[in-house]
Parts: C-alpha cells; sequence; structure tokens
C-alpha cells in the first residue's frame, strides 16, 4: 500500500539534481493561490507564498517555527512555540490542502508543491509527463493516496452475559484516540462508526458510508478475568484481510493490548507509529484495572449526554477523583461534563464553566498532551473568557495532538473562528469534521449552523436537509431549516417546519426552539401566534438555570429592542456561553445599528458584522 514515488525531487535551489527555473515553480505557485481550495484561506496563503520564495531566494534559513510565528503570522516578538502552535497547526492544514489541490484540480500539473513533515522548507518536485497526483504511472497501485482514511468499527461483545457494553465501548474508544494521533492517519469519528452498532453490514457499504479505505472490525470475550479478543482489518475496496489477529490476555493487559492493535494497524497502513504516541498512551494509561473500568463507564455515560448521563458521568468521574486525585484522564472528562452542563443551560455558567477551566487546566499540568482537555479549555476560553487569542492557541494544541478530534474541530469553528471573522477558516474546519464523522449528528448540524450564520440560507437548508436524513427525529435541525426559510421569505414552508419540530418530543421544552418559533411567526406577519409562543418561552424560561439569551433574539424579532438588548446584557453578566455567537447571527440582525449593541459586540472582543 505505500505509494514509491519515481519523480526526481528537487529540495531547494541550492540542490542541482535537477534544475526548475524559479519562473516555473512561482506560476505553479500562483496557479495553488488562485484555485477554489484556498479560497478564503488568507493565512495558508501567506504561508505558502512565504516559505516558497524564503525558498526560492536560498533564505531557507528564515524557516523556522519562530520566524514564521513572528513574519507569517504576526506573533509578537515574545512568541513562544512552546505555548502557541500555530505554525504547526497551519502548517499542517497547508500540507492537507496541497494534498486536496493535487488530487483534484493539480493533477496533471508539472510541477509538485510539497512541505515534507519535519521541515518548513517546500519540496518541488518535475513530474514526468502522464503521471498523477501521488506521483505514479498510469495504471500504477495506488490503495491510499494522501493520508489513509480508517474506520474503527464498534467492538461486539460477545461474552457469554452480553454484559460488557461499556468495555467494548471504551476499547473501541482507546483505539480511536491511539490512531488519531498518528499524523499520516484519519480517523473515522465516533458518532459516525457507532452508527454501525449492532447492525450486520457489508464492509462495502460500511466504506461507501464513511468515505474510507481501511475498517477493522474486533470483537470481545469475556470470562471473569480473562478476555479475548479478535481483530480483522480490512480492505473495503477487495473486501480482502489485511491484517488479523487474536488477543488472549488477563485484564490487567488491556493497555498493552490496545497499543499492540494501534501499532499493528500502522503497519498495516504502512505508516509510523511514533515513539511520541506510545508515550503518550502510556502516560493515559497509568490505573489500576478497577480505576480504568470506571473511567470507560464514565465515558460511557459522557457520550450519550443529556443532562441525567451527564450527571452520573460527573459522579463517576468524582469518584475516580476521590481515590485518584492526580488521574488526568479523569480530571478531563470532569471537565468536559461541566462544560456541557452549562452548554445545555442545566448548570450555572458562573459555576460550570469556571470549574471546567479549573479542572482542565489541573488535568493538562499533570499531563500536557491531553487534546480533549485543551479542546474544552479552549471553549472555555472563547464561551465565558472572552479571550480569543487563548481560544486559538487551546483548539490548535488539541487539533495538533489528534488531527481526527471532530468535535475539537467543529468548537473551535462555532465557537472562536466564526465569531471572530474568520469564516472560510470556520467552513474548512467544519468541512473537514463532516468527512472526519460524515454520520454524525452534531458536526452536521454545526455545518448547516454555521452556513446559516454567513447568511449562505440556500446552502443550510440543503444542509439541513441531509442532516435531517441522518436523524429525523432531532427537533433542533428542523427549526433552524425553518428560520432560515422564514430568513429568505418562505413563510408557508417556514411555518409548516416550525410546526414538525415543536410536534418533535422534547422540543417545547428546548428554548432555542420556542425563540425560533418566535422569530419564524414574526418573519411571517404572524404576530398574534408569535406572542402565544414567546408566552411559552417565558414561561420554560423561569424553570431551572436558563439562559436569556434566546428570549433576546425572539424579543428582537418582535421589534422589542430595549427589551432584546436588556435580556442581551443580562446573558452578557451571567457569561451566558451561547452569547458568542451574536456577533453572526442573524435573527440579530434588526439591533445591529444600536449603538448598545455595538458596545456589547466590543466589550466581548468581537468584530462587527460586515
Amino acid at each position: 500500500m505505500q505509494v514509491q514515488s519515481q519523480t526526481p525531487e528537487l529540495r531547494s535551489t541550492a540542490n542541482q539534481d535537477l534544475k526548475i527555473a524559479p519562473d516555473v515553480i512561482r506560476e505553479q505557485l500562483a496557479r495553488i493561490l488562485g484555485s477554489p481550495v484556498l479560497t478564503g484561506s488568507s493565512r495558508l496563503k501567506r504561508l505558502l507564498s512565504f516559505v516558497v520564495e524564503q525558498t526560492l531566494e536560498g533564505r531557507t534559513g528564515e524557516l523556522k517555527e519562530y520566524s514564521l510565528a513572528v513574519q507569517v503570522f504576526q506573533r509578537p516578538a515574545s512568541f513562544d512555540p512552546r505555548l502557541d502552535p500555530i505554525v504547526r497547526v497551519q502548517a499542517s492544514n497547508l500540507r492537507a490542502k496541497l494534498k486536496e489541490f493535487y488530487s483534484t484540480i493539480g493533477l496533471g500539473d508539472p510541477v509538485l508543491i510539497e512541505l515534507p513533515r519535519g521541515t518548513y522548507e517546500p519540496r518541488f518536485t518535475a513530474r514526468l509527463p502522464g503521471q498523477n497526483g501521488a506521483g505514479l504511472q498510469p495504471g500504477a497501485s495506488e490503495v491510499m493516496p494522501g493520508l489513509a482514511m480508517v474506520a474503527i468499527l464498534p467492538c461486539v461483545d460477545l461474552s457469554p452475559a452480553k454484559d460488557q457494553e461499556h468495555f467494548c465501548d471504551g476499547i473501541t474508544e482507546e483505539i480511536i484516540d491511539a490512531m488519531a494521533a498518528i499524523d499520516e492517519v484519519r480517523v473515522v469519528g465516533r458518532t459516525s462508526v457507532f452508527h454501525f452498532k449492532d447492525t450486520i453490514k457489508d464492509v462495502r457499504e460500511i466504506g461507501a458510508q464513511l468515505g474510507v479505505q481501511t475498517v477493522l472490525e474486533t470483537s470481545l470475550r469475556r470470562d471473569e478475568s480473562r478476555i479475548r479478543v479478535t481483530t480483522h482489518l480490512i480492505q473495503v475496496a477487495t473486501s480482502f484481510t489485511l491484517w488479523s489477529k487474536t488477543f488472549s490476555f488477563q485484564l490487567t493487559e488491556v493497555f498493552a493490548v490496545q497499543e499492540d492493535i494501534a501499532r499493528s494497524i500502522a503497519k498495516a497502513l504502512r505508516v509510523n507509529f511514533a515513539e511520541s504516541v506510545r508515550a503518550r498512551l502510556a502516560r493515559r494509561h497509568l490505573m489500576d484495572v478497577e480505576t480504568y473500568n470506571l473511567y470507560l463507564l464514565g465515558k460511557f455515560h459522557l457520550n450519550k449526554r443529556g443532562e441525567e448521563n451527564l450527571r452520573k458521568s460527573i459522579s463517576i468521574f468524582e469518584e475516580i477523583l476521590s481515590r485518584h486525585a492526580s488521574n488526568a484522564p479523569a480530571l478531563s472528562g470532569l471537565a468536559e461534563g461541566h462544560l456541557l452542563l452549562a452548554m445545555a443551560g442545566a448548570a450555572a455558567p458562573s459555576v460550570a464553566m469556571g470549574e471546567a477551566a479549573r479542572l482542565a487546566r489541573k488535568a493538562l499540568s499533570l499531563d500536557n498532551e491531553l487534546p480533549e482537555a485543551y479542546a474544552t479549555l479552549g471553549s472555555v476560553r472563547a464561551m465565558y473568557e472572552w479571550d480569543w487569542t487563548g481560544a486559538e492557541r487551546e483548539f490548535g494544541r488539541a487539533l495538533e495532538l489528534s488531527p481526527s478530534y471532530t468535535s475539537a474541530r467543529t468548537s473551535y469553528a462555532l465557537w472562536c473562528l466564526l465569531p471572530t471573522g474568520r469564516s472560510q477558516e470556520a467552513i474548512d474546519q467544519l468541512r473537514e469534521a463532516v468527512k472526519l464523522d460524515p454520520l454524525s449528528l452534531a458536526a452536521n448540524l454545526m455545518f448547516a449552523f454555521a452556513l446559516y450564520g454567513l447568511r449562505r440560507y440556500d446552502e443550510a437548508i440543503q444542509q439541513c436537509d441531509k442532516t435531517i436524513d441522518l436523524e429525523p427525529g432531532f427537533s433542533r435541525t428542523h427549526m433552524l431549516q425553518a428560520v432560515a426559510l422564514g430568513l429568505k421569505g418562505f413563510h408557508r414552508e417556514a411555518i409548516r417546519k416550525a410546526g414538525t419540530a415543536l410536534r418533535l418530543p422534547g422540543s417545547r421544552f428546548f428554548l432555542a426552539n420556542l425563540a425560533a418559533a418566535v422569530c419564524v411567526y414574526a418573519l411571517a406577519g404572524k404576530r398574534r401566534r408569535a406572542l402565544l409562543s414567546l408566552e411559552a418561552l417565558n414561561a420554560n424560561s423561569k424553570k431551572g438555570v436558563t439562559s436569556s439569551y434566546w428570549q433576546a433574539l425572539a424579543h428582537a424579532r418582535l421589534g422589542q429592542t430595549d427589551n432584546a438588548l436588556r435580556l442581551l446584557n443580562e446573558s452578557f453578566r451571567m457569561k451566558d456561553p451561547w452569547l458568542v455567537s451574536i456577533g453572526y447571527e442573524p435573527l440579530a440582525d434588526p439591533l445591529r445599528k444600536e449603538r448598545r449593541f455595538q458596545s456589547l459586540i466590543r466589550r466581548l472582543g468581537l468584530p462587527e458584522l460586515q
């Protein structure tokens, strides 16, 4: 499966093995910069232009992380690469974009510009006539062009009592996490692979749905302390088994087996299982078997979401920490649980967000390579502390450690990039998230929400249709589509869609849905129905810990400007996590000319909508 390049290379203009005229390289650079692949990616354009020009001019000594941070990304002279991974993250993004360009638009281009891993000095390759984007002659075998895409399917419980669901799910997630840490591999997200749990489907059908070349099937049988895990790595195109192995081990050996499985997959895919990856996994597994079992149970409930499951997960992680106060993964899981409670309106942000930040920082003080803790801290910095530079740094570190971490990409896009006006970067991150986790309801819905926030209503409506196909019973998608239809002036369709959303179970207790219904009716000129929906919204807002943000949007669309601004200021005082989306939220457009609204945007440190 390893692709062998047959092209001569020019590593820089100082290498005289093969001369490519600088003008030819600059023509190729201009073609890449002007392509749709880099549309809107101003940072990546600056980075590519800089490294190519410095190389052509013989100044490769300037291509160091510090110099790039200061000269390309305008970081201050005090920049410390140990604290801010912007150069490494953007270089990784650029490598992915170059691969995308040469696998599509630039398939037959005569000059290949690459940014090899481990260096910021580009490589220029003259390609022979008839070679494709991978440097292969026509007809040559190409199993895995670019990054290897693999899906780790849910482990099947074959135990006699069928009582190992959380353990099987945990094994699956641990292997996903291990593979996600490898740069050369992209791993399909948890949500999409768990879509196939308890189903029987042909691997070719699964591969087509997930867009992968290989899948890993595992099964587990547990008898008391003895465990037997059978694995098969299967090539989708041929259904051939590339590698298989059965592991029989004591429960105490589970960590070594997980690493062995990940290492074997990497070997089969012909990618490097770096020592740094192994060391990171070893640090995460410094817990006894009983504690590890509890940890998997906590993750099991955390991933199920919903207030009841989140509180269960919090209780389990707290039990672990009562025994082992320095358990970094448990601290990270507990931090995420508090963050999600705050976002669900089930806990006061001043309490839950502050606790999430404290716990995430403590986890990172014990293990500074936990991507989940960095992602939680990035969300807190954006949604609670309004520290946009800090948020980007934390999200960047999370994605540097785990490029396949889908929820980190969606959170980075929605809570950091989009609010700060970097819309194309946000869309790029969300497209990648959907590619990595194509069956994820959250990733698809967030992509639709971003398109809606950018006033790309037609695309948002289409994306909502795709998301509804994944889960017809999720009311939020129907209501988002209703609002987009209303803003386009399709009021009859919008009202019908809003009605569909409100009839779905639990919808009338979701404040965002009730506020959106008010707005749909107000947009259609149905003021009486809008006011009735507002009464329902106000009644539900009095129950428990809630958000005044949604009420503010409803009042804004009813023309009740003073009430809307009062409620937004209340959201500001309580540090409502949803407030960061006010800068791009279309329902807030009637307020944008108000000086009080503009003052709020400035206090949040956000740019005004152009």
